[in-house]
């Protein structure tokens, strides 16, 4: 082993892993390998973690997400979502662009999973996620949610972009090998599809 290599191995991981947050990051400038982004991945999210459950600064969230998602397509449920939509469930109230929690409409680990999980405009996936945050995670901005469900019921379906919507979905998760397609791709309306 190198003196860097024990160090890391020996002092830096440890104290991470005993909930340093500073660490967490130092392990990643120091230990992790220049492209080995699965470590960086890994440290930032521990560090981001152990922030929020301390209620102090959390840049180190924002580190994680830039980490883990580095080379993925910015696009919304991907990637991004699978950092954030956790980060709400575990700490709904958290604030992400300052201090501790907020009870006033700030950024929120919900705000921003609603952000990346969900795409512009779409308030019935914001509708859906400050609900169950509201309802199952104790989230206190209760004016968010209503703010998104109330956008929601004012949509307009629009059928065509649902078929379009439904055969995407079909085809880009091989729905020819679902376990009962009844029904779709075919003329029938697709309120008749399965599922």
């Amino acid at each position: 082993w190198t003196p860097k290599e024990a160090s890391c191995e020996c002092s830096i991981k440890p104290d991470c892993e005993d909930g340093d947050a500073e660490k967490c990051n130092e392990f990643v400038k120091h230990c992790c390998g220049e492209d080995d982004h699965e470590c960086k991945c890994k440290y930032k999210t521990k560090a981001c973690h152990l922030v929020l459950e301390s209620g102090v600064e959390v840049e180190y969230c924002e580190d994680a997400d830039v980490a883990c998602c580095r080379g993925y397509d910015n696009v919304f449920g991907g990637c991004k979502c699978d950092i954030w939509e956790p980060l709400c469930n575990a700490y709904p109230n958290s604030q992400v662009n300052g201090f501790g929690k907020t009870t006033d409409g700030g950024d929120t680990t919900c705000k921003r999973a609603s952000e990346r999980c969900c795409s512009i405009g779409n308030h019935h996936c914001a509708c859906d996620l400050f609900t169950h945050a509201v309802d199952s995670l104790g989230y206190e901005d209760k004016d968010k949610a209503g703010k998104y469900c109330g956008k929601a019921r004012n949509i307009v379906p629009n059928s065509d972009i649902e078929v379009d919507s439904l055969r995407r979905i079909y085809n880009e998760t091989q729905g020819d090998h679902w376990t009962d397609n009844t029904g779709w791709m075919t003329k029938a309306s697709h309120c008749e599809w399965y599922g």
